[in-house]
């Protein structure tokens, strides 16, 4: 992960800057000025156009997906999250034991970052 200046330096260069971050699709925005130009770029900027990455959870068996837990906006909290959601579904559920399930975090395109085995939790819980 990394990070990106932008920099407008004056009020004619700030509409270039602001086009750049927009193509950018960071996960922050830090804007440091005076208020004026810090003003504009607030009422320039689309609201949810810098919207922080969410990682979801769901119980995975086979072709079945279920949705748990709640989001949340880092990726290494999200895969602390599943494996603990996996310990207690190992703990709790003891129907889940045996058969293949896993907890699964997506991100916001549905993509899967990880996969966190039941059965290997329960051993290791």
């Amino acid at each position: 992960m990394g990070a990106t200046l932008l920099r407008s330096g004056d009020r004619t260069s700030f509409g270039s800057a602001l086009r750049t971050r927009r193509r950018a699709e960071p996960d922050a925005v830090v804007k440091i000025g005076t208020y004026g130009p810090c003003a504009e770029f607030i009422k320039t900027a689309p609201i949810g156009s810098a919207r922080m990455r969410r990682f979801y959870f769901n119980l995975v068996h086979h072709d079945e997906v279920e949705p748990i837990g709640h989001p949340v906006a880092d990726r290494g909290q999200a895969i602390a999250v599943a494996q603990r959601l996996a310990i207690d579904i190992a703990e709790n559920r003891q129907d889940c034991l045996g058969k293949g399930y896993s907890v699964s975090i997506v991100d916001d395109a549905g993509i899967e970052i990880h996969r966190e085995s039941v059965d290997s939790a329960e051993k290791s819980g």
